[in-house]
């Protein structure tokens, strides 16, 4: 059985890799073992501190998401804490989209449960980019890239360097050596280059090139050993880019942090983009390609 999720249970996660240290590991979706048959429950979500305490068993604290229009009832507590009894858990925490009825608070308390209902609203003057979002589009550009290398030969003949080859370039009067790829490396992750595509290419539009210049002086080795001398280096770069609107967005108040994920599709796929805002910081935002991912 596939492993499942959905938008509001990614968001969680997401916002728990943010909270936690390296001590910590954040998995979605983990298997446990029942300690009484053996058999295999899903967690939605599982926090595991990765430093062992002596002969102690891992602290473990598994949540589980509610993401419904009412809030969560007494029922729902009452299925986790069984489900729980026999399972490696340390800390039962429950998330609920839309809060908790008062019964179901009054149940959770005396079982020792703690319960989450995170406020979704973004008026906060300091959430522009959760606003925005939310009635917006994505833009996904990936690219492929090629290189080429312009050189003076050593008979002082121009010559095109543009097999697959990882060359091996070396700066001159030292013993300091770079390759190809790591050049390549260092244009792909500049970000007026990605801002530059993000901005041009679009679904008729793919085929870009870029001219690196080292601003040192250098050789790089052909094919044949020789050292000669380099006058340009080019990339060539096929994007490959798919608009979509967003199909879907949750946001999270908690611990004075806004937290959104929008979903929107692709033809392979999804793709997520989170945001993180806090009152007087910079905003935190990654973005990830989701390949035949099951959402409920």
């Amino acid at each position: 059985m596939p492993k499942r999720t959905n938008t509001f249970q990614r968001l969680v996660k997401l916002l728990h890799e943010r909270l936690v240290d390296e001590t910590w590991e954040v998995n979605e979706s983990e298997m446990l073992v029942h300690s009484l048959n053996g058999e295999e429950r899903e967690v939605d979500i599982v926090l595991r501190y990765k430093p062992k305490i002596g002969n102690y068993e891992p602290v473990l604290i598994s949540i589980e998401c509610c993401d419904r229009k009412k809030p969560a009832d007494s029922t729902w507590i009452e299925q986790l804490v069984k489900k729980h009894e026999f399972l490696p858990t340390s800390n039962l925490v429950l998330w609920s989209s839309n809060g908790f009825y008062k019964p179901a608070l009054s149940l959770a308390e005396k079982y020792l449960v703690k319960t989450i209902s995170p406020r979704s609203d973004i008026e906060q003057e300091w959430a522009v980019l959760s606003r925005i979002i939310k009635d917006s589009f994505l833009k996904v550009v990936s690219a492929e890239f090629s290189h080429f290398i312009d050189a003076i030969d050593l008979e002082g003949k121009e010559i095109r360097l543009d097999a697959l080859n990882n060359y091996l370039f070396r700066i001159n009067s030292t013993e300091e050596f770079f390759t190809i790829n790591q050049i390549k490396d260092c244009v792909i992750n500049t970000q007026g280059l990605r801002t530059t595509m993000l901005d041009h290419a679009t679904q008729e539009k793919t085929d870009f090139w870029v001219q690196f210049i080292p601003p040192f002086e250098c050789q790089v080795q052909n094919e044949n050993g020789d050292w000669i001398n380099p006058f340009r280096i080019g990339f060539g770069i096929k994007a490959d880019v798919e608009e979509t609107l967003v199909v879907e967005a949750k946001t999270v108040h908690y611990e004075n942090t806004l937290s959104t994920l929008a979903v929107g599709k692709l033809k392979n796929g999804s793709f997520e983009m989170f945001i993180q805002e806090e009152p007087g910081g910079c905003p935190v935002i990654t973005s990830h390609l989701i390949k035949n991912k099951v959402l409920t």
